[in-house]
């Protein structure tokens, strides 16, 4: 076999992480939790899925590997059902499964610095998602079912090749903190991008295909608590949208903070993992 064909074998050390980081999770007492992160996988093994499936563990980490696919052909999606939280930041994913929708109990799920070109449909049907962390793939556009992920808190779509949002995304009233490019967005404009996360939902309500030459005029109908930029993670951009703010460790997905008066959630991932998750999971 051609050496750039064959799977990259994980060191010693990561071997011996996967083993002990396994043992852990099936111990009598263990958390819910399943922590395969940094182990240089090249696939999720079949013994991680029967530990989520039997254990019915909530959270699975498994960011920092070296994934080009969620499920080997052996395993079933089903097998984790019962998961949450699921962490696949920082892998080389290039697509999700299809039937991800399936993860009906899904929460949190963090993509971010993978190289996704779509997102399945199917992500429509993750009814309980709060969170959703796309940055940083090479995603174009965003399903319209988006729109039908009516508990979702935080969307980070930043670091894309996204221009246009969808029109129905304006029904997750939830939606609390929307992280983009304002700077490469054409629907909405990049000054309706630049006011914030209620000011673009505002503008997909109206169903406007384009900005219309009197925008400037009609911002004063808007009220000024909606045009107010939020603070994201406590960092302001002036003239662009906000972000969370840049991390010295790839492994934290967000925080919890209060921005201009209103609460945004962002939800642990990686980092401190094991200091109390569960008060995150309800």
């Amino acid at each position: 076999m051609p050496l750039f064909f064959r799977k990259r074998k994980p060191s010693e050390d990561a071997r011996k992480r996967l083993e002990y980081q396994m043992c852990l999770a099936k111990e009598a007492g263990a958390d819910d939790i399943l922590d395969i992160s940094k182990c240089e996988l090249s696939e999720i093994p079949f013994g991680a899925f029967a530990t989520c499936k039997v254990l019915q563990k909530k959270v699975l980490v498994v960011h920092t590997n070296h994934l080009t696919s969620l499920l080997p052909k052996s395993c079933s999606l089903l097998s984790l059902i019962t998961i949450k939280v699921l962490d696949l930041h920082d892998n080389q994913l290039s697509a999700l499964p299809d039937d991800i929708g399936q993860l009906t109990a899904l929460q949190v799920l963090n993509v971010e610095r993978n190289q996704l070109t779509y997102l399945p449909r199917s992500i429509g049907n993750l009814i309980q998602l709060q969170t959703l962390n796309v940055k940083d793939n090479k995603l174009k556009e965003l399903p319209d079912t988006l729109g039908e992920l009516r508990s979702l808190r935080t969307l980070d779509i930043s670091e894309n090749e996204m221009q246009r949002l969808p029109q129905l995304l304006a029904h997750v009233r939830a939606l609390e903190t929307l992280s983009l490019d304002a700077s490469s967005m054409v629907y909405p404009p990049q000054e309706v991008c630049s006011a914030g996360t209620r000011a673009i939902q505002q503008f997909l309500c109206k169903g406007k295909a384009r900005q219309p030459a009197s925008f400037a005029q009609r911002r004063s109908t808007v009220p000024a608590t909606a045009l107010r930029q939020p603070r994201l993670g406590g960092q302001q951009r002036p003239g662009g949208p906000q972000f969370p703010p840049a991390r010295s460790s790839p492994d934290l997905a967000g925080d919890t903070s209060k921005a201009d008066g209103h609460r945004k959630s962002s939800y642990w991932l990686g980092w401190g993992i094991r200091e109390g998750p569960r008060k995150w999971l309800g």
